[in-house]
């Protein structure tokens, strides 16, 4: 395994979340934790994380999936060390204040996890996602 990224691979990443690009400065904290944290993709990974950056549908489905079977998945620690460089950074804070409670807003973030998880349940029996050793990514 060696710490290997896709190109673009913050920016990307940032994307995939928060719908919205990203300075240098994100780009290196982001890089600088997964140096730090020693966050390396498998062979197998590298192909899931490549796939997951690509399509948002792909992405929130894979992502459901391995939060609910692998959650020590370097994947998911790749996903949660953008969250927390994201969530520090002024320019971006307010996308994690909460807004004010909307029934309407809750209920249809509701709806779509019921679909979002079964889905990525079911796309991580069919992409088998395992990792170099044998459990689950």
């Amino acid at each position: 395994m060696s710490l290997e990224v896709v190109p673009d691979e913050a920016e990307k990443l940032a994307r995939q979340i928060l719908r919205c690009s990203i300075g240098e400065k994100e780009k290196e904290l982001y890089h600088f934790s997964l140096g730090k944290k020693n966050l390396s993709l498998s062979k197998k990974e590298m192909e899931i994380w490549s796939l997951m950056l690509r399509n948002h549908l792909v992405f929130t489905m894979i992502e459901s999936s391995i939060a609910l079977y692998y959650q020590r998945s370097p994947i998911r620690h790749r996903i949660l060390c953008m969250l927390a460089v994201l969530e520090t950074q002024p320019s971006h804070a307010n996308k994690f204040i909460n807004k004010r409670f909307s029934f309407t807003r809750f209920f249809f973030h509701g709806l779509k996890a019921a679909f979002i998880l079964p889905a990525g349940i079911i796309a991580g029996m069919f992409l088998k996602i395992y990792s170099a050793d044998g459990r689950r990514v």
